[in-house]
């Protein structure tokens, strides 16, 4: 079978497996966190940025209401 891999003093299967060496695959690695932490990141930030909305919205349409029925008796019962 001779040499497996030229550029690597290393034989067998590790040389096989790894051609470059060990450390020639940390290249991916940056890329594949960030994907991890945009995937980990990303619903948070999608709840966060829907409850944010959802209390501008709510805070909007209750002034709406208030303005709407002022002077009506329904704002003026006791809870």
């Amino acid at each position: 079978m001779g040499v497996l891999c030229r550029t690597s003093p290393r034989r067998g299967w590790d040389a096989v497996l790894y051609p470059g060496g060990w450390g020639a695959n940390v290249v991916g690695v940056p890329g594949v966190i960030a994907i991890l932490v945009v995937l980990a990141l990303l619903p948070v930030v999608v709840l966060m940025s829907g409850g944010v909305a959802s209390g501008i919205i709510g805070f909007f349409l209750g002034r709406d209401a208030d303005r709407r029925n002022e002077g009506s008796e329904l704002l003026e019962l006791e809870d």
